[in-house]
């Protein structure tokens, strides 16, 4: 069993040196994207792990933009060009496990063959349509300062409100979920080959203007394809059921908690400890080095 992690991180170097020696273990390899808003040294500085490595060719990542799609898809054409690995994990920098190595190796290998990824059908009236049916420039606003963005706002609001709603590409089922996936090999040397090929070139280009298409790209492409049927939950959400999700369903390996009360998603610290300790899930998120600095020594001595 061979598992490659791509992370995503933009601050916090401290937290993401404990997530990289967390994981580290025999057949693992991490693959790490740093905004390039970011002082890379500081996150290359301390962190000693020969097989860590960082991307080269660094993208300034917007959140909700296109950028993001594309440091995710570097990071997955980096991992299928170093090796054939069984799995493709992709973690966030404010990500950690809370099962030991041995576990997530193991529990990988009982169900090997299997896609955990979050998805529902983006259509009809189901939860943020908006995202794929608008236009919309996260990418270009960002390139302007805080005070032309509120103008040209107002200028997209007034084009979104003229132009008729965007028609998805043809032969194509959007599908959306979290970013938080654990793909096999093949299906993640698929999206690469998929996206790379230029009979594509017209869908990849589509999400551009799309809203979050992170968490839009990835469904669709795999929920679309071959490995589709391997997806958790494929049988139960798609072939048998007769009512359409409204919202994505919780095939992913993270627990997360969107308590309204708290951060977005919450910021995990020790009240969070029992849910942790019972939950059947491989990692969490999401996690602050500060905040939630207790809670990360009890999970390293306690549940890993």
């Amino acid at each position: 069993m061979k598992i490659a992690y791509l992370i995503l991180a933009h601050q916090q170097p401290a937290l993401l040196h404990r997530l990289v020696y967390s994981l580290n273990a025999p057949n693992t390899q991490f693959l790490i994207h740093i905004d390039l808003k970011a002082d890379i040294e500081q996150f290359k500085r301390g962190l000693e792990c020969g097989n860590a490595s960082f991307l080269g060719d660094r993208i300034k990542v917007n959140y909700g933009g296109y950028t993001q799609m594309l440091a995710m898809l570097a990071l997955l054409k980096a991992a299928t060009s170093t090796d054939d690995f069984d799995y493709c994990i992709f973690l966030s920098g404010q990500d950690y496990p809370i099962k030991s190595n041995t576990f997530i190796f193991d529990y990988l290998a009982k169900h090997t063959g299997t896609n955990y990824i979050n998805f529902y059908p983006l259509t009809g009236n189901a939860a943020l349509t908006r995202n794929i049916r608008k236009y919309y420039f996260v990418d270009l606003l960002n390139a302007f300062n805080s005070k032309i963005r509120p103008i040209l706002k107002n200028f997209f609001r007034i084009v979104n409100l003229v132009l008729p709603e965007r028609a998805f590409v043809k032969g194509m089922i959007p599908y959306r979920g979290s970013t938080s996936w654990c793909l096999t090999g093949q299906t993640a040397k698929y999206i690469v080959d998929f996206a790379a090929s230029p009979d594509n070139s017209n869908f990849v280009s589509y999400f551009k203007r799309v809203m979050c298409p992170d968490e839009i790209f990835f469904q669709t492409v795999v929920l679309n394809s071959p490995f589709a049927s391997k997806c958790r939950f494929y049988d139960r959400d798609v072939l048998t059921n007769r009512i359409a999700l409204m919202n994505e369903n919780k095939a992913y390996l993270h627990y997360v908690d969107w308590d309204g009360s708290r951060d977005n998603p919450a910021i995990l610290d020790m009240r969070d400890y029992n849910n942790l300790k019972c939950s059947d899930r491989l990692f969490a998120r999401k996690f602050d080095e500060f905040r939630s600095k207790e809670l990360l020594d009890n999970i390293d001595l306690h549940l890993r």
